[in-house]
């Protein structure tokens, strides 16, 4: 299997807390933020992470670990995505808030699901969205080793040791003559 490959898989096994150490690494990799705070949760006015390093720069964050392998899955995410799609829209008008939105999917889509969904939500929201897929944050983590190791450390393998053998080490087996 192809390090790409495994990177994605990675992803896609991710839990909602891992991910979110992964997308702030992508963020201080990618664009050299420092100053990145997770913000998700309710009353989170739809924006999962804020960054400070630039305070005229309100650019919209949102992520989900959420499936979209069957039909009921993937009309779910969309769903989600439209919905922080329509709370960006909110954010930018009443708010202040930059209509960029940057939304980040630890599963992989297609490139025709994500030119659709940016698509849409520009004509039907006027919001610039960019989808960032676990392809294209595998993709990056060959560039980024800091990226590539945050994704590999929420497998917790760096911490798996090895237990003492079953088998005794000490004894010898005669080799036969």
């Amino acid at each position: 299997m192809s390090r790409k490959k495994s990177l994605i898989q990675i992803l896609a096994a991710c839990e909602k807390t891992d991910f979110d150490k992964v997308v702030k690494m992508y963020l201080k990799e990618i664009y050299s933020y420092k100053r990145i705070v997770q913000t998700d949760g309710k009353d989170d006015c739809g924006i999962d992470i804020k960054v400070f390093d630039f305070s005229d720069q309100k650019i919209q964050y949102q992520m989900t670990v959420q499936k979209s392998e069957t039909q009921r899955e993937k009309t779910a995410l969309k769903n989600k995505i439209f919905q922080d799609v329509a709370k960006a829209k909110e954010n930018a008008e009443q708010y202040g808030w930059s209509n960029k939105l940057i939304f980040f999917y630890s599963h992989e889509l297609t490139n025709k699901v994500i030119r659709d969904y940016e698509k849409e939500a520009f004509r039907d929201y006027s919001i610039d969205l960019d989808v960032v897929d676990a392809n294209q944050i595998a993709e990056e983590s060959e560039e980024y080793l800091n990226l590539q190791q945050a994704i590999y450390d929420t497998t917790g393998l760096a911490e798996f040791k090895l237990k003492k053998s079953l088998y005794n080490s000490s004894l010898i087996f005669p080799v036969p003559k």
